[in-house]
């Protein structure tokens, strides 16, 4: 079927084939953690495929991390022939096993997975086999530690709602339940689980997409973030939530993330993350300029201020953007240089108070890789679990997600 989700599909992909070059933007503001390349690499990395050679380069994956430790690797197999949703286990070591099944489906959305009080959820939309086609949002839920996944919840669509997006992202809220929110054709909608599904506005319009979700560990606010290519409304924006799902205020543009009215549109979910119980602030990261993305910034939800993270001179662009916190509250924000030139990939972290970044840590990419599509990651105690989809040879077909552990940057 040909919609608008189709559209802003197709898209993506052509960004992420089709370099774009144009303009360097200049922003006033804390000096950048990085200016390129120039940054210290990291020691030595290993690193494990996660998902089959031939992964989609626009599929998006969930990560969450059990009390033993095991790392969570969510991921939509395209095989039309068995359509299903895989855990990926990866060990506090960094060894990745063998993928248990989530769920089967008739057509599902690009799962994400968040870290709950009783359990580790699994969140998607779609229409389940399980079910006999069920329709709306969906929820999975495994144990903290161990155990399987079973099917625990399901929300059916609102009115106007498409019920499968490409892709679902998920948090969870002050009261310890999950959280997911994803777009259609012409909506942006939320469940708080066991709520209802919550239209938000805008609506009838195209496009907006590629929503991120975090949770404020102080005051229990969850926010909501998306990108959004409506004209005279582009940009990145944030909208705070109540329990219900419902909107507490307006929605607000973040500073930086539109130049003259135009920006760029984020090839994964806008990377948006809490600072964890205790702690304050919701936070999202995002590129700016246009037509080409120079700068790297964070922005502390419900505020206009933003931190400079990193900067690219030259022809490079600045790719995908990943922002997860550390068990201190600490931010740790992942990106990657690199359009039709060697990609490099970097990462920097916060201060204890999230309110600058230091210095970037270059890190080793995967042997013969030629173009980097999306970064996530996750930090322990002592190390941060970098997942890269990344293609090898020159050629698209070959993606696949890999995945290695370091050493916290400084």
């Amino acid at each position: 079927m040909f919609n608008g989700t189709a559209v802003m599909r197709t898209t993506r992909v052509a960004f992420a084939l089709i370099g774009a070059a144009g303009l360097i933007l200049t922003l006033l503001g804390t000096p950048p953690a990085s200016a390129g390349r120039a940054a210290p690499a990291a020691a030595a990395v290993s690193w494990s495929r996660v998902t089959p050679v031939g992964t989609n380069i626009i599929d998006d994956i969930g990560l969450a991390r059990g009390t033993d430790g095991v790392l969570h690797v969510l991921w939509k197999t395209d095989a039309s022939s068995n359509p299903q949703i895989l855990d990926f286990p990866v060990s506090p070591t960094g060894t990745v096993g063998a993928p248990a099944t989530v769920a089967r489906f008739f057509l599902a959305s690009d799962p994400d997975a968040t870290v709950t009080p009783t359990g580790i959820a699994a969140l998607w939309n779609g229409a389940s086999q399980e079910t006999g086609g069920t329709q709306g949002a969906f929820e999975a839920t495994r144990p903290l530690s161990g155990g399987h996944w079973a099917m625990t919840a399901h929300v059916p669509p609102a009115q106007n709602v498409v019920w499968s997006s490409l892709t679902v992202t998920a948090t969870t809220g002050s009261d310890g339940k999950p959280w997911s929110a994803f777009t259609g054709t012409d909506s942006l909608a939320v469940v708080h689980f066991p709520h209802g599904m919550v239209q938000l506005g805008p609506t009838n319009m195209c496009c907006v997409d590629m929503p991120g979700l975090g949770t404020d560990g102080s005051t229990g606010s969850t926010w909501v973030t998306y990108s959004s290519l409506i004209s005279k409304h582009e940009g990145i924006f944030a909208r705070k939530l109540l329990a219900s799902g419902q909107p507490a205020g307006p929605a607000t543009h973040l500073p930086g993330s539109s130049v003259g009215g135009l920006s760029v549109q984020p090839e994964q979910r806008v990377a948006t993350t809490g600072r964890g119980h205790g702690h304050a602030g919701v936070y999202a990261a995002y590129v700016n300029g246009y037509p080409s993305p120079r700068t790297l910034l964070v922005n502390p939800l419900g505020s206009g201020t933003t931190m400079k993270v990193a900067s690219a001179g030259g022809s490079e662009e600045i790719g995908g953007t990943a922002l997860t916190a550390d068990s201190g509250g600490r931010l740790v924000a992942a990106w990657f240089f690199g359009r039709g030139t060697k990609p490099a990939l970097f990462v920097a972290r916060s201060n204890l108070a999230a309110t600058k970044f230091g210095a970037a840590e270059r890190i080793p990419l995967p042997a013969g890789t030629t173009t980097v599509w999306k970064v996530y990651v996750n930090a322990q105690a002592s190390m941060l679990d970098v997942l890269v989809l990344a293609s090898k040879s020159g050629s698209s077909n070959n993606a696949a997600y890999w995945s290695a552990q370091v050493a916290p940057p400084a």
